[in-house]
């Protein structure tokens, strides 16, 4: 997560809000959207609603690692040392000129918080709340991206076998049962091996790698159909208590 953290800066995207949507509720006035597009913006009473439909999604942050030999510590563990959520997954959300009080915050209908006036007139970020549906549309992303993942990783143990052990030997792609009783000499020796030699028995076979590249191609495919930000219900409802 450091590292995604310092190539994204290299990159100079350092800034780049998902969204920034400031509103006055005195007025009904959009104040400013940024990266997002405001619409049927609406007061009744000390209630204000309105349409919202970001051009991004948010980070979601709390996704847990995969691999790294039994290391599942969570991603968040990275933000004491690096400034990941104010430089690159702010979904700054303002409301000024509220009346005082605490305000329920929902999201096409699904609770996010009770938020204060003070919190909302200096604004919050909805990146912090895993309960929104853009976060929730984010997390079903994320997860398809790790399957990607994780069977992308089936190939790179393959190569990583193939040229580390099997081209010094002349069996580079040779993928048959000579190969097969050169590598079992080295297990014995080599626990990095030992860790990655069954994907190798696997994806030594050609209609194996084809089939897994296909489920690839399926899930970028439905990542791309399922990736495009959608407008959501805001609403925010005066409570009677503080």
């Amino acid at each position: 997560m450091v590292m995604a953290y310092l190539f994204l800066k290299a990159q100079g995207l350092a800034g780049d809000e998902v969204a920034d949507v400031s509103i006055d509720a005195e007025y009904s006035k959009v104040i400013s959207q940024k990266n997002c597009k405001i619409s049927k913006l609406k007061k009744e009473g000390n209630d204000v609603s309105f349409n919202y439909l970001a051009y991004a999604l948010p980070y979601p942050l709390d996704s847990i690692p995969r691999q790294g030999w039994g290391n599942i510590k969570s991603q968040r563990d990275a933000m004491a040392l690096v400034p990941f959520m104010k430089e690159f997954n702010q979904e700054r959300f303002q409301v000024t000129n509220l009346e005082k009080g605490l305000y329920r915050l929902t999201i096409d209908g699904q609770f996010i918080d009770d938020i204060s006036s003070g919190q909302l007139e200096n604004g919050i970020n909805l990146a912090d709340y895993p309960t929104t549906p853009q976060y929730q549309q984010a997390m079903k992303i994320m997860y398809l991206n790790e399957e990607r993942f994780e069977v992308e990783k089936r190939f790179r143990e393959y190569l990583w076998t193939e040229y580390s052990f099997l081209k010094k030997e002349g069996l580079l792609f040779s993928d048959n049962q000579e190969a097969i009783d050169k590598l079992r000499e080295y297990l014995p020796k080599d626990g990095f091996l030992r860790a990655g030699y069954e994907w190798f028995a696997k994806a030594m076979y050609p209609e194996v790698r084809e089939v897994w590249t296909k489920y690839m191609d399926t899930i970028v495919d439905t990542i791309y159909k399922i990736n495009k930000p959608a407008t959501h219900k805001v609403q925010l409802k005066k409570l009677n208590k503080m």
